[in-house]
């Protein structure tokens, strides 16, 4: 993959009026999921040092995608947009914090997860929404971790009621690894948790996961059938 730079000019806190951007540089100024970092940051160590980190996560990340430039495009999705920000800014963050970093992550983890479980919240308490939900959440599931995207998912139950299956093989699990931070694994399957496990009439379960099992196991069920763990 050939990483161009693009000449934009604005006027914020990341840079100043003039300044050419890489493409790093570029996705930490426009993500939102990263501005509650931000803003912390900011109140921690000042405007200038928290500048100064988030311009060495967007070095981070152009070093990350010329690592790795031959990606199959369907993992690319998951790489350029989730996996490899994170080991970026969590990489800058622990040289400045140490061991702090991984809470930091933890906490924007939170902060995303949460936003989205309160939203599923919200539809899933809909009429009827329970039904439509998972039919939805099977399609996305099958579309979005499928072989096509790096991953090995094996469905066990798709029915009106009940969605159930594994992943046995995860490109946030290979890349963490790929790039010596398996310590992030688990921010990513947390994000299951915070985005399904509060759900109005679906139950979310799950036994464990590729960090430390043989597998991912999904379970949701509308809570009138019953599901149980197993």
């Amino acid at each position: 993959m050939i990483l161009k730079s693009v000449k934009i000019y604005f006027e914020d806190d990341f840079c100043q009026r003039g300044a050419v951007m890489s493409w790093g540089e570029k996705f930490f100024k426009r993500n939102r999921d990263y501005k509650p970092l931000y803003r912390y940051l900011k109140k921690l160590v000042g405007t200038e040092e928290t500048k100064r980190l988030f311009f060495r996560a967007g070095e981070e990340l152009d070093a990350l995608m010329k690592r790795f430039p031959d990606i199959p495009k369907g993992e690319r999705n998951h790489t350029d947009n989730y996996i490899f920000p994170r080991v970026a800014i969590y990489r800058v963050l622990k040289r400045k914090f140490g061991d702090e970093a991984i809470k930091m992550i933890d906490d924007v983890v939170d902060v995303q997860g949460g936003k989205m479980g309160s939203f599923l919240r919200m539809f899933t308490s809909l009429p009827f929404a329970e039904k439509l939900f998972l039919r939805i959440f099977v399609v996305v599931a099958e579309n979005m971790f499928g072989e096509q995207n790096g991953f090995a998912l094996k469905m066990h139950v798709s029915s009106p009621d009940t969605v159930k299956f594994d992943i046995l093989d995860c490109t946030y699990c290979r890349y963490c690894k790929k790039c010596g931070c398996p310590e992030l694994i688990h921010t990513f399957c947390d994000s299951d948790e915070y985005c399904f496990g509060n759900l109005s009439k679906i139950t979310f379960i799950r036994t464990q996961t590729l960090e430390h099992g043989e597998k991912c196991d999904f379970t949701l069920a509308a809570k009138h059938s019953g599901a149980r763990k197993i």
